[in-house]
């Protein structure tokens, strides 16, 4: 599926403000290219960096896949019981700070660069 497509489905709820401003700014971040995977928006450069998660209790968590090799602005972000994903969560749309959010999209894409791609095995 494709995101916009992903996107239109989405009700016109708090939620769904959510996450078509969270897509319209992560959108906006040079070579990020967002893809549908497992019925959830994945963002994507070299490899998965963020992904939007709807909450049980209502609001979106704006996660970070690689989120244990930060070395900064750990106190945005919530881990719970994961080892290596961790995010932000939001209740509202008036919740999301757009320097914050920044601030850890560019670690995210510091950690997307030092992370050495995938080679083709040797046979």
């Amino acid at each position: 599926m494709h995101i916009l497509e992903y996107l239109e489905k989405i009700p016109e709820t708090e939620e769904g403000k959510i996450f078509q401003y969270l897509h319209n700014i992560l959108s906006t971040y040079p070579d990020i290219v967002p893809k549908v995977h497992f019925n959830t928006p994945f963002y994507t450069r070299n490899r998965w960096m963020a992904y939007l998660s709807t909450q049980k209790n209502g609001g979106v968590e704006l996660c970070f896949v690689h989120a244990n090799r930060f070395t900064q602005h750990l106190e945005h972000l919530d881990f719970k019981k994961r080892k290596q994903v961790a995010g932000i969560y939001y209740q509202t749309e008036k919740d999301i700070e757009i320097d914050v959010v920044d601030k850890l999209m560019q670690e995210a894409l510091k950690v997307d660069d030092s992370i050495k791609p995938k080679g083709k095995k040797k046979r």
